[in-house]
């Protein structure tokens, strides 16, 4: 009996634990994904803007043509260093796995409680299973995340 309570108090902690550090993980790339779109996006209006305002009258009456240019130069040359930071990592992609991830936590945590619930009890086979499955959870999230680095890392060699 106190070891069947052992494991079910392991399994709430380490469950609570993971989704804890999932919830985190997913703020900050759902944050980092709006960031580096909304640069991206506001650069790009920026560039606009200064392109279409080079023949403006006061621009060329107070020959600012030049200044125009290297404002435009260093914006073009930011949107190159941001839009290559997130092809690295991804943010997007990790706030979408990071969520689906969460939500998979969230049913172990369910069946957990579910069998608790049920049985007075519960076996140590389904407080395995229950085990098991979050471990799957947690690799298949590691692994997915492992591919995509391999993946991002294959296509870097080849254009290089």
């Amino acid at each position: 009996m106190e070891s069947v309570e052992k494991k079910v108090d392991f399994l709430r902690k380490s469950l609570d634990r993971d989704a804890d550090s999932f919830r985190r993980k997913i703020g900050r790339n759902k944050t980092s994904a709006f960031r580096t779109k909304i640069y991206v996006a506001s650069a790009a209006a920026m560039l606009s803007i200064i392109i279409g305002s080079k023949s403006n009258q006061i621009v060329v009456e107070n020959g600012l043509q030049s200044s125009m240019d290297m404002i435009a130069l260093v914006i073009s040359a930011s949107v190159a260093v941001v839009s290559a930071y997130e092809a690295f990592f991804d943010h997007r992609w990790l706030w979408m796995k990071y969520t689906n991830t969460l939500s998979q936590l969230y049913a172990v945590s369910d069946d957990l409680d579910f069998i608790v619930a049920n049985e007075s009890i519960p076996s140590e086979e389904a407080l395995e299973k229950i085990h098991l499955r979050r471990q799957e959870v947690l690799r298949e999230t590691g692994a997915a995340w492992y591919d995509k680095r391999a993946q991002a890392s294959a296509l870097s060699t080849l254009s290089s």
